[in-house]
């Protein structure tokens, strides 16, 4: 189950409400570098353990995520709008 932490963050941050270069912009700031120190890791966490499924991102997020490779695709851009560089492999 994804942390409640994660959670809060993709519902406050995931929404395509909020720009996503806007959000990287506060996460790069000394105000956001706080959840840099968790974000990453729980993001991969939750991919690598099969937390972070289509359902579950688009119940967080409300983009529709229909499969694995488009929750894949939405990770690749938010990960290089929010952390400056390319999405790991999750392999």
């Amino acid at each position: 189950m994804l942390s409640k932490q994660l959670q809060d963050f993709l519902l406050t941050y995931g929404n395509p409400e909020i720009d996503l270069e806007e959000a990287g912009e506060y996460l790069r700031s000394p105000q956001g570098a706080s959840f840099l120190q968790w974000l990453p890791d729980e993001l991969l966490t939750a991919r690598r353990d099969g937390e972070l499924t289509p359902d579950v991102a688009t119940d967080l997020t409300g983009i529709r995520l229909s499969t694995e490779a488009d929750v894949d695709s939405w990770l690749s851009d938010v990960w290089t709008a929010w952390f400056g560089q390319p999405y790991p492999d999750r392999s």
